[in-house]
Parts: structure tokens; sequence; C-alpha cells
């Protein structure tokens, strides 16, 4: 059977050879771009950080702020006067503020077996599965305690980890 030259057979073969070569030829779209671009980064000192990190009014000269190495901005725990066999408490040492719009959520790892980060009046102990929640615009302050009873494993640096609360 031969089809004649009608108008509807001539727009189904337009349209077929239009599908068969879109098929055949892709749709021009890409799946993958690659380009440079620039990025710059800055670091606030603490003071003007959204996450501030200052000695506590229970400090007692143990908590300092120096620059390492790598240039980086520290807070630096040093105590050699401590007693053997013994826990020592520094209350109130740390003090930790949120300048940022959102809450948070602050953890610690890295403090070891002899070193412990309190909340400050509470004696519970934060950590990488406890955190504790600190609101904009407020302050935290933690206590640090130290025993010297046990294998003595004092760690070399700790990271604060503070994840956004808000929803």
């Amino acid at each position: 059977m031969i089809m004649g030259l009608s108008r509807k057979n001539v727009l189904v073969g337009i349209a077929l050879v239009a599908v068969v070569s879109g098929l055949a030829l892709g749709s021009g779209a890409f799946t993958q771009v690659e380009a440079t671009r620039g990025v710059d980064l800055g670091v606030n000192g603490d003071s003007s950080a959204l996450l501030a990190f200052s000695a506590g009014d229970g400090a007692d000269g143990i908590i300092q702020n120096q620059t390492a190495d790598s240039g980086a901005k520290v807070i630096s725990l040093n105590q050699t006067n401590l007693n053997e066999n013994a826990t020592t408490r520094f209350d109130r040492a740390l003090n930790v503020t949120n300048n940022g719009d959102d809450p948070v959520a602050l953890s610690v790892s890295g403090t070891g077996d002899s070193l412990d980060i309190q909340i400050a009046g509470n004696n519970t102990a934060i950590g990488p599965s406890q955190s504790v929640n600190i609101g904009s615009a407020n302050s935290q302050h933690f206590d640090i305690v130290i025993d010297t009873d046990g294998a003595n494993n004092f760690p070399e640096s700790m990271t604060f980890t503070a994840n956004s609360t808000s929803s």
C-alpha cells in the first residue's frame, strides 16, 4: 500500500524526522561545565568573630591569646604548677560569646583523658557527643578541669565545633 502525499502524511513525516534527528544528535544541552573562580577569605580577630573565645574571670593567667607558627590566633592553656595525683578546677576560666545571628550548639573534641571542659556551675563536660547551646548575642562560661591522677594524657590541641541550631 502506497500512501499518498496528503497534508497529514507530510506533517507526520516531518515530525518523525525531527524526533529521530533529536534522538540521534542529542539535545545540544551540556551535562557538565567547569569554570575557575577566585575566592577571597579573611580571618577576623576573636573580638569580632562570630564565635569569640576569651579568658574568663577565673582564668588566673592560665589562658593566653597567642599567635601560632602558622599565623593563626589560638588560645593557649598554660599551667605548670599543678599538684600530682590531684584534680584541679579553674572555675569560669573560659568564656565563649556567640556574636552571630543564629543560636549554636558548641561541642569540643580532642580533650584527652586528663582534661575536661565543663559548663560553668553544673559539672557537665562538653565533648564530641555532648554540646551546649549558646543563643545569639549570648555568652557561656566554662570551667577547665585538669586531672593528674591517671595517665596524664594531655592534648596538644582541642577542636571546638559550633553548629547552627536555627531551622
